[in-house]
């Protein structure tokens, strides 16, 4: 059942300051008022919103106001997403920002165990074995040999990464018969690639939790796999 809206606009901190007055006007020419923050919460969330009366988010955030600053409310009208609306109230939910690392200086190196080549950041360190992990701190890279205890299938590959926690939707489906490639995002601004590569034997490569930013360039490095 949905959440009622209300209970939305108090968790998440759409409510404003007490200068919103009746109908939430500020002072100055660029301020935006409670009537604003209804604007913007009936464009992000339509569905929740199509059956209430007008005005009723604008009574809510001006009933609420005395918890909320101005700057809040700015936040809430430049939002475009829910997960928008939630770092209007908690600054460490907005999402991650860009790390250089995950594609700084890429070349082609090597992992002679997994007869692969691979674009990634030059300054990666693997750890080879049966499997590998490459990783220079923000770049991160996992390859597994497949074998029979791996997923046969890409269907399969893709019901067990849509069970995971906080699964989001698939910015990336290649479904294949011997190779596929997946790219999904979560919540809270992070994601995961999953690519079964055929360099003349299968292998798994991918990440998961990772900054989107990252998530991108693993994606993009396994693609890029060739045989030694």
């Amino acid at each position: 059942m949905p959440v009622p809206l209300r209970h939305i606009l108090v968790s998440v901190g759409l409510l404003t300051s007490a200068a919103c007055g009746k109908k939430g006007v500020h002072a100055g020419e660029t301020s935006h008022t409670c009537d604003d923050v209804e604007a913007a919460m009936r464009r992000i969330d339509v569905e929740r919103t199509k059956d209430m009366k007008p005005g009723r988010l604008a009574e809510i955030c001006v009933k609420k106001s005395a918890e909320y600053t101005q700057a809040r409310i700015e936040c809430v009208v430049a939002s475009k997403t829910y997960d928008d609306l939630k770092a209007c109230k908690d600054p460490s939910k907005a999402p991650l920002q860009p790390a250089a690392g995950a594609t700084a200086a890429l070349e082609w190196i090597d992992v002679p165990t997994l007869g692969v080549k691979l674009n990634v950041p030059g300054n990666v360190t693997i750890d080879q074995g049966r499997s590998a992990f490459l990783s220079n701190g923000t770049f991160k890279m996992n390859l597994f040999k497949v074998d029979e205890s791996s997923l046969k299938s890409a269907a399969e590959v893709k019901a067990s990464l849509q069970k995971e926690p906080g699964f989001v939707k698939f910015t990336k489906d290649e479904p294949g018969d011997k190779a596929w490639h997946f790219d999904y995002e979560l919540d809270g601004g992070r994601a995961g690639t999953s690519a079964r590569i055929d360099v003349g034997q299968l292998l798994d490569c991918g990440v998961h939790g990772l900054a989107l930013d990252v998530v991108a360039a693993v994606s993009t490095a396994c693609a890029s796999a060739k045989a030694i």
